[in-house]
């Protein structure tokens, strides 16, 4: 009897950000995380979160459109915000 055991090429499966629900928080290969959110069109876009000096930067994740994503970090269900 001969057996022959072949390796098999694997593939990391690529997670699409934009199968996501809106409010799902996640990080990116680079470290930097992002929530999922919608825009006014309905249409998902990425809200980025990331450090700035001392305070917290918001900005629009347009360069990370077509980034796989390292981690789900879990999904917002309510944010308040208060004066």
């Amino acid at each position: 009897m001969k057996i022959t055991i072949k390796n098999k090429e694997k593939h990391p499966k690529i997670i699409i950000w934009q199968s996501f629900p809106c409010g799902t928080m996640i990080e990116f290969n680079d470290g930097i995380r992002a929530m999922v959110i919608e825009n006014v069109y309905g249409q998902k876009e990425l809200l980025l979160l990331s450090h700035w000096l001392n305070g917290e930067r918001f900005e629009l994740a347009r360069k990370y459109k077509t980034y796989p994503v390292a981690k789900i970090l879990g999904t917002i269900k309510e944010i308040i915000v208060e004066k």
